[in-house]
C-alpha cells in the first residue's frame, strides 16, 4: 500500500493523475476494511485524502465526496479538518455552486473561529461597509515595508479561512453577488493584517484592488498600490498554493490600467504548470479562461496562440474537466477559424467545428445570462461578425452584452476589444443606414478611451487612434480631406510599438477604405499592402485570404519573390509600385 501511494506521489509530479488515482485505489484495496484505520491510520488517511483530491481532479465529484466524509469522520488533527474543508469548496466550485459553497464556507469559517460569517443580507451590506472603513484605514496607515514584513502565519486555519473566503468572493463575482464578493473580501483583508500572511495573501489584495477599481470606477488611491503588492508577495509563496489564477486576475482587471499587458504575461506559464502539478483544476481552469481570453488580443501570432491553447485544453479534456474546459472552447475555435483558408464567410463567423459546436456549447452554459463563459463567447462573436462584414449579427450580439452589467466587459482589459469591435460596428451601421443614432455608442467610447488614456493607461493609446481616425472620417468634409489624411497617419504610427497586431491590421485596412471617395490610389494600394502584411504576421489567414481573392488583380503576397520586396518581421510582399506612405503633402 505505501507503495501504491509512493507510485501515486510519483505520477502527481508529472501531472499523470489518472495512473495515480488507479495506484492509490490500489494501495487503498490492499489495506483490511475493518482494521485499516485502527492499525495503519496514517497510512490510510493520506491513501483516503490523496484519492479524494484525485476524484475531484478527473471528475468523479460524488466518489470525492463521500472520501472527503470520511476523512472529517476520521480527523485527529485541526490540519486534517482543514483539509476536509478545503476540498469541500473545491468540488463545490468545480460544481459551479454557489449556494452549496457559501453554506459549506459558512460552516467552515464559523468553526475554525477566526472571524464572524454573517449570511442576512442588510447585516452582511452593514459590516461589509464598516469593515470596509476599518480595513482602508488600516492600509493608509501601513507602510508597503510593514505589510511586506508582516510574520508569516504557519496556522493552517487561519491560511484556509483565507482560501475560503477567496473562493467565496471569486465565485461571488462570477455570478453577479458583488456584496458576496466584497463582505468576503474585507474579510480576508481584515485577518490578513492582523494575523499575518499565508500563501492566499496574494489574491486577497488582488481581489481587494478589483473592489477598490470597481466602486471609485478607476479612480481610488488603493488599487495600484494593492496589485503591486500582491505581485511582490506572490514571489513569496509558490503558485502551488496561492491560487494561480491571481496574475490573470491582475493582468485583465486592474493591473492592465498602469503597465503594458504584456509585460505580467511571462508568469503565467508558471502559474500552469504549478497549477496542473498541485491538481487545482479550479484555479486552472480559471487561469486558463482568463489567460486565454486576454492573450489573444497581443502580438503573439495564432499558430503558436494554437499550439498553447491545445496543449492545456486537450489536458484537461483527458482529465475528464469537459465542464471547466468550457470557458476556453470559444477562444481556441476562433483561433482556428481565423486560420482557415477554406471557410467562406458564412461558415468562419460559426464558432463550429473540431472544438466546439455554438449551439451545443449555449446550451451547457449556466443558465444565468451574465456567466462569464457565455459572455466570452459574445465578445468573439462580434470579432468575428464584424472582421468579415455580418453587422447586424455584431450589433446583435454586443446588444446582448449590454444587456448585463459585468465586470469583465466593464473593468477588465476585455472592455478594449469589445468596446472597439462594438463602436466600429455602430460607425458601419451609420454609414450604412446614415441614421445618427448609431453614432451614440462610438462617440461614447471614444471619450472613454481618451480618458483612459489622459489617466495613464498605456494600453489605451492604440485603441483610442483607430476610433478617431473613423470618427473624423465622418466629420470630415470629402472636399477638405487633409484632417482626415493627418488622422490616418496619426493612427498608423500610433500602432507601432505596441504590440497589437489584430489593431495594426485593422488599422490600415480601415486607412485603406477610408481613402476611397478620394484619387489616392498609390496610398491606398500601400495600405492594402501592408494590412495584409500585418494579418498574416498575426496567421490570420482565412481573413488574408478573402482579402486577398477580392482584390487579387491589385495585389500578390509570397513568402519570397524576385521583384522588388518590403520587409515586416519575417513577412515578405511583393510590390508591383514601390510602398508610398500618405502625408499632408499627398
Amino acid at each position: 500500500a505505501r507503495t501504491n501511494l509512493r507510485a501515486s506521489q510519483y505520477c502527481d509530479i508529472r501531472s499523470a493523475y489518472l495512473e495515480s488515482l488507479s495506484f492509490l485505489k490500489q494501495g487503498l484495496a490492499l489495506l483490511d476494511d475493518e482494521k485499516k484505520w485502527s492499525d495503519n491510520y496514517d497510512l490510510s488517511l493520506d491513501l483516503t485524502e490523496s484519492l479524494a483530491r484525485k476524484n475531484l481532479i478527473v471528475g468523479n465529484l460524488e466518489e470525492c465526496k463521500a472520501l472527503n466524509k470520511e476523512v472529517a469522520l476520521r480527523a485527529k488533527t485541526s490540519d486534517t479538518i482543514c483539509k476536509f474543508f478545503l476540498l469541500e469548496a473545491d468540488v463545490h466550485i468545480a460544481a459551479d455552486d454557489l449556494s452549496g459553497l457559501i453554506s459549506a464556507g459558512i460552516q467552515a469559517i464559523n468553526k475554525l473561529g477566526l472571524t464572524r460569517f454573517l449570511l442576512n443580507k442588510p447585516a452582511m451590506a452593514l459590516c461589509a461597509f464598516f469593515k470596509a472603513a476599518k480595513v482602508g484605514k488600516q492600509l493608509d496607515k501601513t507602510t508597503n515595508e510593514e505589510i511586506l514584513e508582516l510574520p508569516h502565519s504557519e496556522d493552517s486555519s487561519l491560511s484556509t479561512t483565507i482560501f475560503i473566503l477567496n473562493r467565496l468572493s471569486t465565485l461571488g463575482v462570477l455570478k453577479q453577488q458583488y456584496l458576496l464578493g466584497a463582505y468576503c473580501t474585507f474579510l480576508a483583508m481584515e485577518l490578513t493584517i492582523t494575523k499575518g500572511l499565508c500563501p492566499s495573501t496574494p489574491e486577497v489584495f488582488n481581489l481587494y484592488a478589483a473592489f477598490d477599481l470597481h466602486y471609485y470606477r478607476g479612480e481610488g488611491r488603493r488599487w495600484p498600490r494593492l496589485n503591486g503588492l500582491a505581485i511582490k508577495l506572490l514571489k513569496k509563496f509558490s503558485f502551488k498554493r496561492a491560487d494561480c489564477h491571481t496574475l490573470p486576475s491582475l493582468a485583465i482587471t486592474s493591473f492592465y490600467r498602469k503597465r503594458r499587458i504584456h509585460e505580467i504575461f511571462a508568469f503565467y506559464p508558471h502559474a500552469l504548470k504549478d497549477g496542473y502539478e498541485k491538481g487545482d483544476i479550479v484555479s486552472l481552469a480559471t487561469c486558463a479562461s482568463l489567460l486565454f481570453n486576454a492573450e489573444v488580443w497581443m502580438d503573439e501570432s495564432l499558430p503558436l496562440l494554437e499550439k498553447k491553447f491545445r496543449a492545456t485544453y486537450v489536458q484537461m479534456k483527458e482529465l475528464g474537466h469537459s465542464k471547466v474546459a468550457m470557458p476556453i472552447e470559444p477562444v481556441i475555435q476562433l483561433v482556428l477559424n481565423m486560420q482557415n483558408e477554406n471557410g467562406s464567410r458564412d461558415e468562419l463567423i460559426l464558432l463550429n467545428g473540431e472544438i466546439m459546436n455554438e449551439r451545443k456549447f449555449l446550451s451547457d452554459c449556466p443558465v444565468n445570462k451574465e456567466s462569464f463563459q457565455r459572455l466570452f463567447f459574445l465578445l468573439l462573436k462580434l470579432y468575428l461578425a464584424y472582421t468579415f462584414d455580418f453587422y447586424d449579427l455584431a450589433e446583435d450580439m454586443f446588444q446582448k452584452v449590454l444587456a448585463v452589467t459585468n465586470f469583465f466587459m466593464e473593468k477588465s482589459f476585455l472592455h478594449f476589444p469589445f468596446r472597439l469591435y462594438m463602436a466600429m460596428t455602430s460607425y458601419e451601421k451609420y454609414r450604412r443606414t446614415g441614421n445618427k443614432k448609431y453614432l451614440k455608442i462610438p462617440r461614447k467610447v471614444l471619450k472613454r478611451f481618451a480618458r483612459e488614456h489622459c489617466l495613464g493607461n498605456p494600453n489605451a493609446y492604440p485603441y483610442f487612434k483607430v476610433l478617431e481616425m473613423e470618427d473624423i472620417s465622418i466629420s470630415s468634409s470629402t472636399s477638405d480631406p487633409i484632417k482626415l489624411f493627418m488622422a490616418i497617419d496619426s493612427s498608423i504610427k500610433a500602432q507601432a510599438g505596441y504590440g497589437f497586431t489584430h489593431l495594426e491590421a485593422l488599422a490600415h485596412e480601415r486607412a485603406s477604405h477610408l481613402l476611397l471617395p478620394f484619387d489616392r490610389e498609390s496610398a491606398k494600394r500601400h495600405y492594402d499592402y501592408a494590412m495584409h502584411i500585418y494579418n498574416k504576421k498575426w496567421g490570420a489567414t482565412a481573413k488574408y485570404k478573402i482579402m486577398q481573392e477580392e482584390g487579387a488583380n491589385i495585389f500578390t503576397i509570397e513568402e519570397s519573390d524576385s521583384k522588388q520586396v518590403h520587409d515586416v518581421g519575417e513577412i515578405k510582399v511583393s510590390l508591383s509600385t514601390p510602398p508610398v506612405s500618405i502625408s499632408t503633402a499627398d
